[in-house]
């Protein structure tokens, strides 16, 4: 036999034991392999994944039982998927003046008023202190990331003590496993940014937290591979750490444990979709009305476009089960996670919603195209970014980043556009982050020690603004060290600033019913339509164009007498083509209506069968604007907030920062 190293990942509630027990038994049972099954790897810290030696047909197999969630070969082995990080290195990276003005975390002071203290562009980066009332103190922050550098002032306290607690992880956890001698050194830059955010001396929130690093392999800068911590055991050590925490006689808990993980995995494709499934049915560019162009594939479908001008690569969100488990086995383990939603474009649907299951061939491999990416969980906090530009719609809207991942699977949203943090020299006195395009870096120096040790520099991206999150996060649990992932959860969701951000009108609009006024000839070159309004205007006059959105009902009353009216996937006479899925009702009229509720965007017409020249377009709209980069769509309306920092007597004051 052929084996492999697949995991298998359980459904919640499956007798693990049972279950295993009959995988290597001798004689199986069901769809489990009739032979004695190697275990590749226990996972002793899982009871959902485990590793087996499997043949491509007994994986097969097991995906059918109704036991098994998934079969997959380990992430870091597959070739159809990549792991990286959710940010973009974007913006100005010239050194302006010194503390101050410009050179803070603008998050902390958006986060710590209802109102964004930046009132409007005009005054975008002038707002008034930071107070801070909790300092993350008693609670351990562990980034999950490219590694940290140790030993940047940021993450010194307020007397220089270091605070990043440099352990052996495998040790710690009990986990069998060996920690590389050189995990404690960051080769990128990205995660020692988001520990700056999380729980840095000036630029962070949790500025007296433990701080501790697992670096992920894959995620290691250049010339640093082979120094972190496998995907398959990158969870299971935070978890099992964390379990084997004491508790604190001070507060009656253990200490609690804030991961935050700015990373995902995804797909590059440079193959065009060849086939579509939206909303159950299955649909194929260039035919019925469905569009080949990029832009015409996010603006009907939402299928991001190619990356950049000239790219050839479309960039897909992936999910892998076995990551997805650990995650929710860390989170009912007590430990409260922060993910960044990604940096995509797409928009990442609720598992019940419409849209959920939409996805495409391309490249051979079907593909998803509203489940986010992995690491994924709903009782995680999902986040999204918020721009520093502004939508001017009546009055000036906050708006989310274009590139942010938005939708029902996007919890809430944190300031993550041109986020100062500290960056790590470790590696020739510069971050190995690239902005995507020429593959240039920068980074400015510190306005607070000297030299090159301890350098800031900006990053834009969902990235950025998960460590908001973890960082506020972990300042509410010195507070209540006792709370839950789900209480926390309920508290950051019924804090948070509601309807802020901006939410196009096509998201909001819901379906209508549109009678149009009744067409009359003009000789056999048109239909001339009276004033009647449509979704973008008023239609009126010899064979206007008409705009409606999925959903909506178009009726046209042809009183024409002679001009047969037909809603048509194409142009030209004749009564072929006709639209289905569904049907207009009543084609074909001459006198009386011609009906139809469209469920696909796209490009249709109405046509009369013999006369070539009656005819214009219906285009019809999704109900989600997929294309307004700036529009949160139909997400929870949250920006990150808690009172706690703006309130100053909800309990002492710690300090304040003050911005000129």
């Amino acid at each position: 036999m052929s084996e492999k190293e697949y995991i298998v990942t359980l459904n919640s509630g499956v007798d693990y034991d049972a279950f295993n027990e009959e995988m290597i038994a001798t004689t199986g049972a069901g769809d489990i392999p009739n032979r004695t099954v190697d275990v590749a790897n226990a996972r002793p810290a899982s009871q959902r994944n485990t590793h087996y030696s499997l043949t491509d047909a007994e994986a097969a197999a097991l995906r059918n039982d109704s036991r098994v969630l998934d079969v997959q070969i380990p992430p870091q082995d597959r070739d159809d998927i990549e792991i990286g990080f959710n940010a973009l290195q974007t913006g100005d990276f010239d050194k302006s003046t010194g503390i101050g003005s410009a050179q803070l975390n603008w998050g902390l002071p958006r986060c710590s008023n209802r109102d964004d203290p930046h009132g409007n562009p005009s005054n975008a980066l002038t707002p008034g202190p930071f107070p801070y009332t909790l300092t993350g103190q008693g609670v351990d922050v562990v980034i999950q990331d490219s590694g940290i550098q140790t030993s940047h002032i940021e993450f010194t306290n307020e007397y220089g003590v270091n605070r990043v607690q440099q352990i052996d992880l495998y040790a710690a956890s009990g986990i069998s496993g060996t920690q590389s001698a050189n995990h404690y050194r960051d080769y990128n830059g990205h995660g020692t940014h988001c520990a700056g955010t999380v729980a840095g001396r000036t630029q962070g929130w949790a500025r007296e937290a433990n701080i501790y690093s697992v670096k992920v392999s894959g995620l290691e800068g250049s010339g640093d591979s082979g120094t972190g911590i496998s995907v398959t055991d990158c969870f299971d050590v935070i978890k099992e750490w964390h379990n084997r925490k004491p508790i604190d006689p001070k507060t009656g808990f253990k200490r609690p444990t804030v991961l935050n993980a700015s990373w995902g995995y995804g797909a590059t494709v440079s193959s065009d979709p060849t086939s579509i499934v939206y909303k159950g049915n299955t649909y194929t560019p260039g035919t019925n009305g469905v569009p080949t162009t990029a832009n015409d594939l996010y603006t009907y479908f939402g299928i991001t476009p190619k990356y950049y001008s000239g790219s050839t690569a479309r960039r897909f969100n992936s999910r892998v089960a076995s990551v997805d488990t650990d995650l929710e086995e860390l989170i009912a383990a007590g430990v409260h996670v922060c993910v960044a939603a990604g940096n995509s474009f797409w928009y990442i649907d609720a598992a019940a919603g419409d849209n959920y299951d939409n996805n495409v061939v391309a490249g051979g491999i079907t593909r998803y195209l509203s489940r986010g990416s992995s690491p994924y969980s709903t009782n995680a906090f999902m986040v999204g970014n918020i721009d520093i530009s502004y939508q001017a719609n009546g009055p000036w809207f906050e708006q989310k980043a274009e590139s942010s991942c938005h939708g029902p699977g996007v919890d809430i949203y944190a300031p993550g556009t041109e986020i100062i943090s500290a960056t790590s020299t470790d590696k020739s006195g510069a971050c190995d982050l690239t902005d995507g395009t020429d593959g240039s870096y920068a980074v400015r120096n510190s306005p607070i020690g000297t030299g090159d040790t301890d350098r800031l520099m900006k990053i834009s991206g969902t990235s950025m603004a998960s460590p908001q999150v973890a960082g506020m996060v972990a300042s509410v649990l010195q507070a209540n060290p006792g709370m839950t992932p789900a209480q926390m959860k309920t508290y950051i969701h019924n804090n948070a600033t509601t309807d802020k951000l901006f939410v196009d009108a096509q998201t909001e609009a819901s379906a209508v019913s549109h009678s149009f006024a009744i067409p009359t000839a003009n000789g056999t070159s048109a239909y001339t339509f009276s004033s009647a309004p449509d979704r973008v205007g008023t239609v009126i006059g010899d064979n206007p164009t008409i705009t409606m959105y999925e959903g909506d009902t178009i009726t046209l009353t042809n009183n024409t007498g002679s001009h047969p009216l037909y809603i048509k996937h194409t142009q030209g006479g004749g009564t072929g083509d006709q639209v289905t899925t569904p049907a207009a009702t009543g084609q074909g009229a001459t006198n009386g209506d011609v009906s139809w509720t469209p469920t696909v965007p796209g490009v249709y017409y109405y046509q009369c069968s013999a006369h070539p020249a009656m005819n214009n377009t219906i285009t019809v709209l999704p109900k989600i604007g997929w294309a307004d980069d700036d529009s949160i769509t139909d997400s929870p309306n949250r920006i990150l907030y808690s009172k706690l920092w703006s309130d100053p007597n909800s309990m002492g004051m710690k300090g304040s920062i003050t911005r000129t």
